[in-house]
């Protein structure tokens, strides 16, 4: 019988001539080079899905200091595939953490140099992440598409104000943010995972992240919520969620393999300024660096908000966020007056006074039949006031007694000793005596113009004023 002319024979002569022409096409297909995974994403190019199946939930960019669950995965990727962390102890394969630090670094540097990805060596980027197949049905350039909200881009920001924003992690349902228990923002699972509240805030305004609403079913916890804005945007706020955490991931707990960083951030108060780094991110436990509160002129420092007088200041085993803020006060100085001997003084002998500021007056006041001389300063003001004051100062009165003066004079035929005017101190005595010439006797003797007889001499005793003393003579005996 004649094979090709059975009717049996007719289904395989139909097969045979279809599966020529699609064995040829497959061929052909095979020797064409494949798509990239991603391409660059410049305007117009189109970027396809990988061919890869990612390894884990990588959807952010990865480096040094950043906490999540996705760090573990990531860490977990490289220790199983000849790309270990650490042959033991942590970050070793079966001890890997949340926190990416300098082993998980070195270890995805090796990585990327081994299979040649153009990546910011060390930083798990875009590149990378690509490689893996992690970067799937992004939009091409040139089309419009129906995004899902970005809470990554703030409204317009007014001079001198600054954003609070961050990222979260491990979200799986809606939440509801809080800044300073007013601003909110709702993240849904779609939305990006970088966030930044809608309301900037001003230099020096404090800042509060808190979680207002979260999902059914999850825990969450927020990491270097709180702090005070210092002429820059806030990017640091960390947000992990979790369905049954089993401990708050930002803080270190024995047995879990987790490490956390914390945040020290210090500020300078009115008139002064800062030196070294701030804010600091600081492993638990390790220590920050030194922060030197440096006071405008004519003011000095104080102190810290929490009470340490330390400066520089270098916080230690740290353990929290810490927020503090150095004080400042302006220069003081202290005047000090005193009285010498034989007086007192009146207003305050001791005064505090800011620079450049002007003290209150002080009286320098003369015991009885004494009198006031000078400041030991050279200053005869009194009442004194020191104004524009920019040094202690420290002076005294001085004051002496009382004086008065006599003065004598001798009409013709004679004289008087000690002749012209004396100085005498108060309550002391003066003698005077009369000598008439050849042929003369003393005539009369005038006490302040008023004639109190005659006689050989005359004494003023207790002085207390100023007095004239007038001998007169006559040609004769007396």
């Amino acid at each position: 019988m004649n094979f090709f002319k059975s009717k049996r024979a007719l289904p395989l002569i139909i097969f045979v001539l279809l599966a020529i022409p699609l064995t040829i096409i497959s061929v052909f297909l095979s020797r064409q080079p494949q798509r990239p995974v991603v391409e660059k994403a410049v305007a117009g190019d189109v970027v396809y899905a990988p061919a890869k199946v990612c390894p884990a939930d990588f959807g952010r960019d990865l480096k040094l200091g950043v906490i999540g669950d996705d760090v573990k995965a990531l860490q977990r990727y490289l220790n199983n595939n000849g790309f270990a962390l650490a042959d033991n102890g942590v970050g070793s394969k079966g001890r890997e953490t949340i926190f990416f630090g300098s082993l998980t670094r070195q270890a995805l540097a090796r990585f990327q140099v081994a299979k040649g990805i153009a990546a910011d060596l060390g930083d798990f980027d875009i590149y990378t992440r690509d490689y893996l197949g992690c970067v799937i049905n992004r939009q091409p350039a040139n089309e419009t598409a129906s995004n899902p909200a970005d809470n990554s881009k703030p409204a317009e920001v007014a001079t001198g104000h600054y954003t609070v924003g961050g990222r979260i992690t491990g979200l799986d349902g809606t939440i509801v943010l809080q800044n300073n228990n007013q601003d909110e923002l709702t993240i849904k699972p779609s939305d990006s995972s970088v966030f930044i509240f809608p309301t900037a805030l001003s230099d020096g305004q404090a800042y509060a992240v808190t979680i207002k609403t979260k999902p059914a079913g999850h825990d969450c916890y927020v990491n270097r919520g709180t702090g005070i804005i210092t002429g820059a945007n806030v990017g640091n706020v960390e947000i992990n969620c979790g369905r049954a955490l089993s401990h708050n991931p930002f803080i270190f707990t024995p047995g879990t393999g987790g490490t956390v960083s914390y945040t020290l951030t210090y500020t300078a108060g009115a008139n002064g300024s800062l030196t070294g780094t701030t804010p600091q991110t600081v492993n638990s436990g390790a220590n920050g660096s030194a922060v030197t509160a440096v006071a405008d002129t004519h003011y000095h420092f104080v102190n810290w908000s929490d009470g340490s007088t330390a400066n520089p200041r270098t916080d230690t085993s740290v353990a929290a966020n810490k927020t503090v803020t150095a004080n400042f006060a302006i220069d003081t100085y202290t005047l000090t007056y005193a009285a010498g001997v034989n007086g007192s003084l009146t207003g305050s002998a001791s005064q505090t006074v800011n620079y450049g500021a002007s003290g209150s007056a002080v009286t320098a006041v003369a015991d009885a039949h004494y009198h006031f001389v000078n400041w030991s300063d050279g200053s005869t003001a009194n009442p004194r006031t020191d104004t524009s004051v920019a040094a202690d100062k420290s002076v005294t009165a001085n004051f002496t007694i009382d004086t008065f003066t006599i003065t004598a004079s001798a009409g013709t035929g004679g004289t008087i000793d000690p002749a012209g005017v004396t100085t005498k101190d108060y309550g002391t005595s003066q003698t005077y005596t009369f000598t008439p010439d050849m042929n003369y006797s003393v005539q009369d003797i005038f006490i302040d113009s008023v004639s109190v007889g005659s006689g050989g001499g005359y004494e003023f005793t207790n002085i207390d004023a100023n007095h004239t003393i007038e001998v007169t003579f006559f040609m004769g005996a007396q």
